[in-house]
């Protein structure tokens, strides 16, 4: 090998040492880089979780089924539990006909969020919530348990569980049916709602 060759080899056996030098702090920031819009990401779909979970409690404020469905996604499921309360697990239109049929015994609706929790590794928020709402029998108070399941995006809902009190509605439900039985309801419906605002003071 001849001394330029020679030279030319050495200058090329020090080049990953120098090129390291380079290398790493790039890197670096590109792992930096990445690390922050992972941390933002994560972030972002922790925000949007519990905004769309959000919106379906505020879509039973609003007492307005059309509120109550749109975060959901057609392929939603709605299950009643805890499973001694023998409801079956309802599809979209099946969950919106049968609480569509329950709304206009119920008014003054208010459900309070008591704590959330998120769990990002399968995409569900879990809420407790109180529930309160004027009736024709009186006063309904619940306390409610909903685990809510979204999409991949998190744009949608596609499961609910949603636990309750079992031995409140063990209690108040048949009284409720009896009720309707016997009037079908239409003494309350036909009422101005109006005269319901006091009524739901009391109970608070």
């Amino acid at each position: 090998m001849s001394p330029s060759q020679l030279a030319d080899q050495t200058a090329f056996n020090e080049c990953p040492s120098s090129s390291d030098s380079m290398i790493k702090p790039l890197l670096n920031k590109i792992f930096s880089f990445y690390a922050a819009v992972t941390a933002r990401t994560k972030e972002n779909l922790t925000a949007r979780r519990h905004r769309v979970a959000m919106s379906l409690i505020d879509g039973y404020n609003e007492w307005n089924i059309e509120k109550i469905m749109e975060p959901r996604a057609p392929e939603c499921t709605h299950q009643l539990l805890p499973a001694s309360l023998k409801y079956p697990e309802l599809g979209y239109q099946k969950y919106k006909s049968f609480f569509s049929s329950m709304m206009p015994y119920f008014r003054n609706l208010k459900a309070t969020v008591q704590d959330v929790f998120d769990d990002g590794t399968e995409n569900k928020v879990v809420l407790t919530c109180l529930a309160r709402a004027d009736t024709a029998i009186g006063p309904y108070n619940n306390e409610y348990f909903f685990m809510i399941y979204l999409d991949k995006d998190c744009n949608k809902v596609i499961k609910i569980l949603e636990y309750v009190d079992s031995a409140y509605p063990l209690e108040f439900f048949p009284k409720f049916r009896a009720y309707m039985s016997e009037s079908e309801g239409e003494d309350w419906v036909s009422r101005p709602a109006e005269s319901d605002e006091t009524n739901l003071e009391a109970h608070v």
